[in-house]
């Protein structure tokens, strides 16, 4: 089927067999009303927030779900297969996340857009959106097509939500969220973990590169006293010429703001090489740590190993059980992370466009929102960063298994 963007057919051919929306043929458009019912939003906000957002409820509101699915091209390269295959799984946790939220009384249509790949597409993109009288558009998956779309949808006061990509790129973002955190929001967490755990010890960090390739690293500097930071650059030759750490303090704690498994495993067995009983080190680390092969267990745990994750999915949580329970019965297989994001993202927004109406960003600044996989908080970090999300959680290596801690 060529050029699913273009065609309602495909979304209307699901809807009426039930698979992924909830639709209330009588549903009334009101986006230009003043008179919603149900309003949240907080009577004291600013002059500016009311101009870009104001209270607008509908009685139905119209979800776009904008993924590469590459339906119209048959060879894939192997870029575009790994990215087919997260669009897919962020799919079906949309699926489930539809099915929730119908229960819960919401009236949505869903649109399922597959990403255009040419100007002409482009174009036709703009006027499904346009016609379908989207209120919200969830994805792409890719920086390279939000830079596409993210112009459009600001200068047609249309919420966008990139589920995954950082857009660093500055431009309006009026109406640009983002659901995964950005460097900003980890180099902030990781500053905060230091603070609140780690008083008074030395602080030791170490750049793959330089300070100034490193945006989590230049957040987490601003945030510490100089006066117990030392900074470590490798310029990107790489650990081998390792020799030693200077200042190390019986109490050291070892930021390491690099998701590169050969540095950071190379980077250990030196250190381990140079450790002695006299010290006590803590590691910090990013996310990426989880699917390291070359490090873990006994080394995790003698370092006192703590990360910075954009997501905790607890499997005694029974909301949790509860999807992997549903997931297994629809689609015969385990949940992955971008399955508990989808179904995450979707419910998250869907009741934002519930409670507080299309332009819900008023309501951010009394919204924490726990999901299965993580925290939504939303804040305008600067200018040109539209809404993202901060929720960082810390994890622990304790007793060999992780543990969150409190933020």
């Amino acid at each position: 089927m060529k050029h699913l963007y273009t065609l309602l057919l495909f979304a209307t051919l699901y809807i009426s067999n039930n698979v992924f929306a909830a639709i209330d043929p009588g549903g009334k458009d009101t986006r230009d009303s003043k008179n919603a019912i149900g309003s949240k939003s907080n009577k004291k906000d600013s002059d500016s927030l009311e101009k870009n957002y104001p209270t607008t409820l509908k009685n139905i509101y119209n979800i776009a779900i904008l993924l590469p699915f590459y339906i119209d091209k048959e060879d894939l390269n192997k870029s575009e297969r790994n990215t087919s295959s997260i669009s897919r799984d962020y799919y079906k946790g949309v699926l489930l996340g539809i099915d929730s939220i119908k229960k819960t009384g919401g009236n949505f249509n869903v649109y399922i857009l597959d990403n255009a790949r040419d100007a002409a597409g482009l174009a036709r993109l703009k006027d499904t959106l346009k016609n379908l009288k989207i209120d919200l558009v969830l994805g792409p998956l890719l920086e390279s097509e939000l830079k596409k779309i993210v112009p459009y949808c600001n200068a047609n006061k249309i919420n966008i939500v990139s589920p995954v990509a950082t857009l660093d790129t500055c431009m309006d973002k009026t109406y640009y969220l983002e659901s995964n955190p950005g460097p900003d929001s980890y180099g902030a967490q990781a500053a905060a973990l230091v603070q609140k755990y780690f008083k008074n010890q030395r602080i030791i960090m170490v750049n793959e590169r330089t300070l100034a390739h490193n945006l989590i690293g230049k957040v987490f500097v601003d945030k510490i006293p100089k006066d117990s930071l030392h900074i470590i650059d490798f310029k990107g030759v790489g650990p081998n010429t390792f020799t030693g750490f200077k200042g190390f303090t019986e109490k050291t704690v070892l930021f390491l703001p690099s998701k590169n498994e050969i540095f950071l495993s190379s980077l250990m067995s030196k250190l381990q090489l140079l450790d002695t009983m006299d010290y006590e080190i803590s590691v910090i680390g990013l996310y990426p740590w989880l699917y390291f092969k070359s490090l873990e267990g006994n080394v995790w745990d003698h370092y006192n190993l703590h990360l910075l994750v954009p997501f905790n999915i607890d499997y005694n949580n029974p909301k949790v059980k509860s999807f992997v329970y549903k997931f297994r019965n629809k689609f015969n297989e385990e949940p992955n992370e971008y399955d508990f994001r989808g179904f995450d993202d979707f419910i998250v927004y869907a009741k934002l466009l519930m409670n507080h109406g299309v332009y819900f960003q008023k309501a951010f600044a009394n919204e924490s929102i726990e999901s299965l996989h993580g925290i939504y908080h939303f804040e305008q970090i600067n200018n040109c960063s539209g809404y993202r999300n901060t929720g960082v959680h810390i994890i622990k290596f304790d007793d060999f298994e992780f543990k969150k801690i409190g933020e």
